[in-house]
């Protein structure tokens, strides 16, 4: 996370509440404070009365003293930031209530309203490339829905507000870039965004021209009949005039022509310079490469390699250190060492790599990896300390002023990262990880989710052969369906047909129609899905275990948190226990949070996959009767 300027504090809203200060993120984690503070946040430089912060406090379940109460939350909130030394008071008493003065903060939302008008001045004096870079920063801002992860009536309206604002950017970015002939970000960022937006249509045409003007016109045909669908099952209504317009200029070849396709890893001016697709290798007296081997040809993942490189570069503050977090078979590892390889030329002292198996039973002591990392630096044996803090320090005095990239692969737990870090901002550190454990040292947070279905596909074509895909195009789409569109998934049914010539498609498929054996069929030579989903199973909570289970067994679509309470046996404060045991599924990235509902509550939802896992679980654990009566 880069630092606001001297003497400020920043607050970001567009995602979960964070407050940074001089580099460092302020941790507040009373729940009545967040709300206090993001509601001030939401109408900064005005006055909000005690009788709107009371409502977004207490909504229905007011208080007998709500004044009294509020001027206890903002006397915390006041101390918490006069600690830090940096600035005044923000929050002024201001009759009929507080002010949030901005004088001596930084809020991502103004943030977005200044990189949104730089855009449009840019756009009107025809100097689209650099409105485009402007839009991308704007976006950028956005980590997740409107003050994620705290639900309030009260904010609902101006989360919808800035979801259209989300919105409004993207179609506008997209608009310059088709211009621009840069179909292929396009591509890239609206097959990303459409699935958190699916019921906005300009973005669908948009995309639909894209594809058309890249030489997919099936695709873009495919999309088209996509949207029907899902038009039709969740709202009962058909695509509107344009999309219906713009389905029938592509099926008869009339769309107009746009710009000449432009080559994106080299002029896409919106994003950060990509990895160099083959980095010169080192000199000869560069440090050790300990990575291990990349991948051939990448699939997908454009954005995400693109903020990975910038991410590490030297900020002249702090050691860049990335944080790759997501669910087991999301890719970390490969994607971590693919940029790693690309960056060599970038960290000529060294590229640093270790496993630390957080999630196996015996994991890597970080006093193991360091003198792992000594001994590789030509430290002799003799020479490495016995300690962990001598270890650590030695280390660091190594590292000094020296280009080292390291990689701390499935890291677990915060103490075991701390010592294997450098001191110098000419270092840089990617940490793997399935729940965010680095947070503390981290300067960016990259979320990996499931690819695309075209990505999807994609993968699976590059396993299992592009001419047998393409002979049963509705069979692949079938299978990277039962996968979820997981990489891991789809690279084992690659490299299973890879190794199986004689199979087809269509009977890979029907096997993997069988729920009962899906699991089974996902596994191949050391590679299995049901694997990694244990190693994250057997890291969480029985509590949280067993609500995953009764989860699986439900078999919804979505759920809010209220439902755990009537699955499992809470005891207690079985609201606060419900919301725990939740979060501690999404914590180890076995839940996905879906969104927000229209009464303002977060939703959450298992990968088919992980429901899978968690009636073989089920299974295992219960018997039927008690399985049907929790459920019941």
């Amino acid at each position: 996370m880069a630092s606001s300027r001297a003497g400020k504090l920043l607050f970001r809203v567009l995602g979960p509440l964070e407050i940074w200060a001089g580099g460092k993120r302020l941790q507040l984690t009373a729940p009545r404070l967040q709300i206090t503070l993001g509601t001030l946040l939401l109408k900064p430089d005005r006055t909000v009365s005690v009788e709107e912060l009371a409502q977004s406090l207490w909504e229905a379940r007011m208080p007998a003293d709500p004044a009294n109460q509020i001027a206890v939350c903002v006397s915390k909130i006041r101390g918490r930031f006069q600690r830090t030394g940096t600035v005044g008071d923000l929050i002024l008493t201001q009759p009929p209530g507080y002010l949030l003065s901005t004088d001596e903060a930084e809020l991502d939302t103004q943030r977005v309203q200044a990189l949104k008008a730089e855009a449009d001045a840019y756009a009107n004096a025809g100097e689209s490339a650099e409105a485009v870079s402007c839009l991308e920063r704007a976006l950028a801002q956005w980590r997740g829905p409107l003050l994620a992860g705290i639900t309030r009536q009260a904010w609902r309206a101006e989360a919808r507000v800035w979801e259209e604002t989300q919105v409004a950017l993207q179609v506008k970015k997209a608009e310059l870039q088709l211009a621009l002939g840069q179909y292929e970000p396009v591509i890239a960022e609206l097959s990303a965004f459409l699935p958190e937006h699916p019921f906005f249509e300009r973005p669908r045409a948009q995309l639909m021209t894209a594809l058309y003007r890249s030489g997919r016109q099936a695709d873009a045909l495919r999309l088209y009949r996509d949207t029907c669908r899902l038009l039709d099952e969740a709202l009962a209504i058909a695509p509107g005039a344009e999309l219906q317009r713009l389905h029938q200029e592509i099926l008869k070849g009339a769309l107009p022509p746009g710009p000449e396709a432009v080559r994106t890893d080299l002029s896409a001016a919106p994003l950060p310079p990509p990895p160099e697709p083959a980095a010169p290798a080192p000199a000869a007296s560069a440090g050790p490469c300990l990575l291990p081997s990349d991948i051939g040809e990448f699939v997908g993942r454009e954005r995400e390699m693109s903020d990975l490189v910038e991410f590490l570069r030297p900020t002249g503050r702090n050691v860049p250190l990335v944080e790759l977090v997501g669910a087991g078979g999301t890719g970390k590892t490969t994607l971590a060492i693919h940029v790693g390889h690309q960056q060599r030329v970038n960290f000529p002292d060294g590229q640093l790599y270790i496993d630390l198996r957080g999630l196996d039973r015996n994991p890597v002591r970080p006093e193991e990896a360091l003198a792992r990392f000594l001994r590789e630096m030509g430290v002799p044996a003799s020479d490495i300390p016995d300690g962990l803090d001598q270890r650590a320090e030695k280390f660091r005095a190594l590292l000094t002023d020296k280009r080292v990239l390291i990689i701390l692969d499935n890291a677990s737990e915060t103490t075991g990262i701390r010592p294997l870090l450098p001191g110098t901002d000419t270092c840089a550190v990617i940490v793997t990880s399935r729940s965010r454990v680095a947070s503390v040292f981290s300067t960016r947070v990259v979320e990996l989710g499931g690819l695309s279905t075209e990505q999807a596909l994609e993968l699976l074509h590059r396993g299992a052969g592009r001419e047998r895909s393409a002979a049963e195009q509705d069979a692949a789409r079938r299978l990277v369906a039962y996968c979820g569109n997981l990489p891991l998934a789809v690279g084992i049914l690659g490299a299973r047909l890879a190794a199986k010539p004689h199979w087809t498609m269509a009977r890979v498929a029907a096997r993997l129609a069988d729920e009962r054996r899906r699991l089974d069929e996902l596994e191949h030579d050391n590679l299995a899905v049901r694997t990694t989903l244990e190693l994250s199973y057997d890291g969480i909570s029985a509590g949280a275990q067993l609500l995953l289970r009764r989860l699986s067994v439900l078999a919804v679509p979505d759920f809010a948190d209220w439902l755990a309470r009537h699955l499992v046996d809470l005891g207690g404060s079985a609201a606060e226990n419900a919301e725990n045991l939740v979060e501690e599924l999404v914590d180890a990235r076995l839940v996905e949070v879906r969104g927000r509902d229209v009464a303002g509550q977060l939703r959450y939802r298992l990968h088919d996959l992980v429901r899978l896992f968690g009636l073989e679980r089920a299974d295992g654990a219960e018997s039927p009767s008690q399985r049907r009566t929790a459920v019941r």
